[in-house]
Order: C-alpha cells, then structure tokens, then sequence
C-alpha cells in the first residue's frame, strides 16, 4: 500500500461523506474504471452515527491524533468561521459547499459540482424493486429542511396515477399512500435503487446528494434554511419555500443544537403539494438529457484558507459541550 501523505476527514452526516467524494472527483483520484471512489458502507468504511458526532470524538482529537502519525489531515467542512465579540460563529459561505470542501482540501481550480458514487453492475442488477419504470421519494427530513408528511401525501396520491412509486428513507420513516416500501434498504442499496428511478422527490439532505452522486435528476423541496446556491444542483428541479426568514441563515437559530424554530418551521410548511408537482411535472420534460452540472473557480478561497484552519483549531480548544456543538454540527 502507498504511504499515505494527506488525508481529508469529515464528521458530518452521510451527505457530507457523499460530498467528500467530490473532490477525489476533482483531484482526479477518481476514475470509473477502478471504481476508486466508493464512499458507502464498508467501501472504504463510514462511520454512521445515530447521534451528535461531538458527542463521539473531538474533530481536534482526531486532527492531532492524524498529524501524530506523519499525516496531514484536511478537514472539509464548507462552513465560513468568523469571531465576533469573543465568540466563533459559522456562516453560509457565498459559493457552492463543493467548491468549499474542496478548498479545505486545497484543491483549487475549476470545481465540477457533483458528487459520485459507483455501484457495481450486481448492486445496480439485483436492487430493482420493479421492472417497470418507477420513481422514488422520500417522506421526511430533517425538521428543519422539509415540506411536512401531509404534502408528501398528496403529492404521491397524484403521481400514483401515472408512476409506480417507490419509498426510500430512514425505516421509520412515515409511509406515503400507493408506495412500495423499501425503507428497509441499506445505503448502498438505496443508491441503486435511486439510480435505477427514473426521479427522486424529497428533501434538503443526505438522499438529495445520493441521488445525484448516482445520475438522478429529483425534485427538492427547499425550505428556507439553506440557500440554493449553496446545496442545490442544477440538474435538479426546487420547489421553493413560500415563507422566507434570515434565522437559519444568520446562525440566529441554530437548529443543529437542537434550537427550537420561533416560527414553527414554516418555511418549510409551506411548501405546497402544487408547488411540489409543479416541479416534478417542469422535471418530466428534462429526465431523458444528460444531467447538466456547474463548474466554479474556488481559486479566490486560497487567501482565506489557512485564516479558516486556524480559526476551526482554535474552536477545538474550547470544551465540546460549550464550543464544538456551537460550531460545526
């Protein structure tokens, strides 16, 4: 085996290891032919928490725990950091979380925004839940970032009409009327499943990215507490919150912590069934042409790189109950 020189580690959610994938994407690690770059389940190993990664491990612990073995650990996260009265805040950075990642990583240039995720032609063969045609949604997400279970509904009891649908998301996830219900799916096999869809309807988040990673076109709800540019592909289609606020979006409500929304998450409430079928419907006409993807230059982040490293050591230092969660979720 290669001795390893650089390593880039992450402690977010399974989203946030699909996008890791983009930049062996964009520093050309990443080849089809080998199938370097699976990130799911075992290729290479994930760890998947059910709960708050700071109450596992301390990012600071495993920086200095890597660096104590020869290797120079990048951590890509797409969070903006600045100090404000003493305290560290993190803020939505002004540019795709891709092209951030991958600036964390120093890798700089021209960023393809996308992740990708290769599955076996056996993974892809035996992860059919019919042999007909058929699209795939999800039910929930994050409280925070989805249109409620009652939309969801509806908008299945019409696609129904005219498309086998498959359900895919956590196994306790609420189960949409006139579904095949494959919430049982392991990661892996969800992705097949997804890349197996003709679409994806769901929700700001990890499955969003999936779908993408695997050449899926889908249709995201986008509640207010995430920005399009900053999350959003342009293969896709959005349904777009009606209620708009700054909450989120200023750290104002931080719903990583656990912060209750002051306004009963209606932003994403808002979001319509019409609004939704709209989407999938402006979809429809897009699904059979290649998927369209963005490139953009992150070459400006190089300033602010290591300004942005020392300011995350720096929150490392502070206990983990008082500082960590407060920063990085």
């Amino acid at each position: 085996m290669a001795e390893c020189k650089k390593m880039i580690f992450n402690d977010g959610g399974i989203g946030d290891a699909i996008l890791v994938s983009a930049i062996a994407e964009n520093n050309g690690l990443c080849v089809a032919s080998t199938k370097y770059n699976v990130l799911l389940e075992n290729n290479p190993n994930i760890v998947l928490n059910d709960i708050s990664a700071n109450t596992v491990f301390n990012s600071r612990d495993v920086h200095d725990a890597l660096l104590q073995q020869g290797i120079a650990p990048f951590y890509a996260h797409y969070w903006d950091l600045e100090c404000r009265n003493g305290c560290y805040h993190w803020r939505y950075p002004q540019m795709h979380m891709i092209a951030k990642c991958c600036a964390r990583a120093e890798v700089y240039g021209d960023i393809k925004i996308y992740p990708r995720i290769y599955l076996n032609d056996q993974e892809i063969e035996e992860n059919r839940p019919v042999r007909d045609k058929y699209i795939v949604m999800q039910s929930y997400g994050a409280v925070w970032k989805t249109a409620g279970y009652e939309t969801w509904s509806v908008v299945s009891k019409v696609l129904s009409k005219n498309y086998t649908i498959v359900q895919v998301g956590a196994e306790n996830d609420p189960l949409l009327p006139n579904t095949i219900n494959c919430l049982h799916y392991g990661l892996r096999e969800t992705a097949a499943v997804i890349k197996n869809s003709s679409a994806f309807l769901g929700v700001i988040g990890g499955l969003m990215h999936m779908a993408r990673a695997v050449g899926t076109r889908s249709v995201i709800s986008f509640s207010d507490s995430e920005p399009e540019f900053f999350s959003g592909y342009i293969a896709n289609e959005h349904a777009i919150s009606q209620e708009r606020c700054d909450l989120c979006r200023t750290n104002k409500v931080n719903m990583f912590n656990g912060d209750i929304c002051p306004k009963k998450y209606i932003c994403g409430k808002s979001i319509s069934p019409e609004a939704i079928l709209a989407a999938f419907f402006r979809l429809e006409k897009r699904i059979a042409h290649p998927l369209e993807y963005d490139v953009i230059n992150n070459t400006s982040e190089k300033k602010d790189s290591m300004h942005q490293m020392m300011l995350y050591r720096k929150t490392q230092r502070r206990p983990v109950a008082k500082g960590f969660s407060k920063v990085f979720a």
